[in-house]
Order: structure tokens, then C-alpha cells, then sequence
């Protein structure tokens, strides 16, 4: 019996049908986001819709909520249509295939040798928190791949990728795992913020006065921000996800650090809209949990 086989040509158009679709749909996206979004540098002049997850737009509000950050250098703002020709697909940001197109990134190398790190605005490399956990090397790879999967995913629709560059601190320490707090705001989270110790693989640990403390000033310092943006009139927004929506809520995280007190690292979206539980998983989320409910596995 003669097998018939497929028409490659068919298939060939199919397949760039789809992704010509897919261009357009985030080409679409990211018209739209350059278009109707607040800037960080805009802020307090103008109201509007904000990337929920922007570490620039949270640096600026916390700033004005007179709450200590981490401050964070521009490095690079590659746009989009850069990225699609092959940048995702480097094997290191700091040995790009074009030396002088990507001359700017390149110059981030200089800033990663006096003890810095690089992540772009809307997320950290994957690895960061493993870097710093109680199984890590407790030391921070100073540059990154693009094609990690949380930075292709969040990015999809943004019309570039900001890479930002930070100084590392030294997170104070609990049984190996260091001291850091995620509160939640807005959505299913307690209408004065829900504290949890961000690892929940942690299990127990010696919960001080000094402790209980910290994550007393993390709850007042989210409380801080997220009043603050919401006088500011920022609306959070998932490009692509969500439409703009003040119901998306946040979750801002601190880390107790040795060399500034407990300070603002990150933040984004709240809970059931992109941030991960940490201790309340399959908990309400009210009030400080320290730990996953018993009979709860980390996930």
C-alpha cells in the first residue's frame, strides 16, 4: 500500500500563518501598553495603568511611601524587535552575536565587577532565589541567559526588555534560609495584608522577637506602598493577561539585611494573579504564617 505523504508546503504555510498571528497579537499588545502606560519616571504627574509586576514603578512608589529599596541602575532597554532576531537565544547577555549593536549591554560588565547583579524590570533570573537559599552557593551569578522561561513569559507583548543592575546585600540568616517576607494586598488577601516567611520549604524555624518584629514592619511597610499607589492612581496591569484592573492586587517582598535593616527587593501582582503563596498555600491568607499547614508539601 503506497503511504500518502503530508504536503510540507501546507504545513509550512500553516506554520507561518500561526506565527504571524502571534506577532500581531503581541505587536498589538505592546502598541497598546506603549500607548496607555504610566512610565516610572512619569509618576506623579500622571494617573493610569501600570505593569503589575515593574520593579522601576514600585521602586518610585516606595520611595514616596518613604519605604527603603534597593536602588537599581538602567542598563539596557533592548527592544522587542531586537529580541526576536535572536537575542532570547544568546547563551550570556555579556557575549551578544552583534558587539556593536549591543554595545550598551555589553557595558553592564563593568557594573557586574564591582559586585552588582543584573534582572530586568519585571522579573529576576529563575536562579536568584536558589543562589541564596539555605541549599545554594549563598553567591549570585553576576550575568544571565534571556531564554529563562519566567523572563520569555512575562515579557511576551512588552515592547522591550529593561535590564536593570543591583548591589548585592547580605540577607541576615534563619537556619541557613534568609530572612524574607511576602505580603499580600488586594484579591483573596486580608483587607489590612497577609505576611508570610518567603520559604515555605524552610519548615520550622525560631521565630524571635526580632523576627515577629521584622515581619510586623513588612506588613506596615506593604501597607505603606500599597496606599501610596493607589494615591498616586497607578492601576495595575497583566499586558496580555489581565486587563487593567486595581483588583489585582499586590505582593511587595523585603529582606532583612545586614547592611540596611529590612529593605523593599521586589513586588508584583497579589495573590491568584500570578504571585506564589509562599507559606499560605491552601491556607486562607490573613494574617503571619511562618510556616505551610500541617500536612502541606511546598510546591
Amino acid at each position: 500500500m503506497n503511504q500518502v505523504l503530508p504536503d510540507l508546503s501546507v504545513i509550512g504555510q500553516s506554520i507561518e500563518a500561526s506565527m504571524a498571528s502571534a506577532e500581531a497579537a503581541r505587536t498589538a499588545i505592546a502598541d497598546r501598553f506603549t500607548e496607555e502606560s504610566v512610565p516610572a519616571s512619569k509618576i506623579g504627574e500622571q494617573a493610569g495603568p501600570v505593569h503589575a509586576a515593574s520593579l522601576q514603578v514600585w521602586n518610585e512608589v516606595a520611595s514616596r511611601a518613604g519605604v527603603p529599596t534597593v536602588e537599581a541602575k538602567l542598563i539596557a532597554d533592548i527592544p522587542m524587535s531586537v529580541l526576536n532576531e535572536g537575542l532570547f537565544y544568546w547563551d550570556q547577555v555579556s557575549a551578544p552575536l552583534d558587539d556593536e549593536r549591543h554595545a550598551s549591554v555589553i557595558a553592564a560588565i563593568d557594573y557586574a565587577k564591582t559586585g552588582g547583579f543584573w534582572r530586568t524590570d519585571l522579573c529576576a533570573h529563575g536562579w536568584v532565589k536558589a543562589q541564596i537559599s539555605e541549599t545554594g552557593s549563598f553567591e549570585l551569578e553576576t550575568t544571565f541567559s534571556l531564554d529563562d522561561p519566567r523572563i520569555m513569559d512575562i515579557h511576551f507583548g512588552m515592547p522591550s526588555v529593561t535590564i536593570l543592575a543591583r548591589p548585592t546585600l547580605t540577607p541576615v540568616r534563619v537556619n541557613g534560609w534568609p530572612v524574607e517576607f511576602r505580603v499580600f494586598f488586594g484579591g483573596a488577601a486580608a483587607e489590612d495584608g497577609a505576611v508570610s516567611f518567603y520559604y515555605p520549604q524552610a519548615g520550622d524555624i525560631d521565630v524571635t522577637p526580632e523576627l515577629e518584629a521584622a515581619a510586623q514592619q513588612a506588613r506596615e511597610y506593604g501597607a505603606a506602598m500599597y496606599a501610596k499607589r493607589k494615591e498616586l492612581g497607578l492601576i495595575p496591569w497583566l499586558p496580555g493577561l489581565s486587563e487593567p484592573d486595581d483588583q489585582i492586587g499586590a505582593s511587595i517582598d523585603f529582606m532583612l539585611t545586614e547592611e540596611r535593616g529590612l529593605v523593599m527587593i521586589d513586588a508584583g501582582p497579589g495573590f491568584g494573579h500570578g504571585a506564589h503563596p509562599c507559606c499560605f498555600i491552601d491556607s486562607p491568607v490573613e494574617g503571619i504564617r511562618w510556616k505551610l499547614a500541617d500536612g502541606v508539601q511546598p510546591r
